[in-house]
């Protein structure tokens, strides 16, 4: 038993922090939910229960980047679009 390393269970994945108001933010307590258990807990006790929280795999990295690419080739095709109607415009004879 001295062995195993033991878990928060603020960092368990059937735990749910609760959070307080205040004027401008939340602001989180100490005490939380767990869902395994059924009871209120403090954030800092061992839990016998405890599972590991999930991670991002995509990652913010990735996906912003390829976001932002795809809007600056729409708003160039935007761009390119209004240039041509404005040239077009220019061209013609005033009837």
């Amino acid at each position: 038993m001295e062995n195993e390393k033991k878990h928060y269970c603020f960092n368990c994945r059937k735990y749910d922090a609760f959070y307080t108001k205040e004027e401008t933010r939340y602001k989180i307590t100490t005490d939380g939910y767990c869902s395994e258990e059924g009871k209120i807990k403090d954030h800092k006790c061992y839990c016998e229960l405890w599972c590991s929280k999930p991670r991002n795999r995509i990652g913010l990295r990735g996906s912003v980047p390829r976001v932002l690419r795809e809007l600056l080739y729409d708003i160039s095709a935007l761009k390119q679009i209004l240039e041509e109607q404005s040239n077009a415009q220019k061209q013609e004879p005033m009837q």
